[in-house]
């Protein structure tokens, strides 16, 4: 068993290191991926196709290596997908039964 734990190990090490890049440009790489090399799947309801577009950008993230500083995988994936395809940091408020509405920082 610790054979085969050392051979996980000596694997990962080889494995080159991930790129870290800004989020606004992480995002404007996997929109520009996922627009030219899946608009089919785009041009119908996202919310119908959520996993599969969520495996294009896992998929994206993981053969090109990149990265944002503090931000997992899993959730880089999520937070692209809500970029993408949803109203950006709005929707977790939207989907919310306790909010009624969202006002801008400055009242008129």
């Amino acid at each position: 068993m610790q054979e085969i734990v050392n051979i996980r190990d000596t694997m990962k090490a080889l494995e080159p290191e991930a790129i870290k890049k800004p989020f606004a440009e992480v995002l404007h790489e996997v929109q520009e991926y996922i627009s030219s090399t899946y608009a089919s799947v785009l041009k119908d309801n996202p919310d119908d196709n959520r996993e599969l577009i969520q495996s294009y950008i896992e998929k994206y993230i993981e053969q090109k290596r990149v990265c944002v500083e503090d931000i997992d995988r899993s959730e880089l994936c999520e937070l692209l997908y809500g970029e993408m395809t949803g109203f950006s940091f709005l929707t977790k408020y939207l989907n919310r039964d306790d909010v009624e509405e969202i006002n801008s920082a400055t009242r008129s």
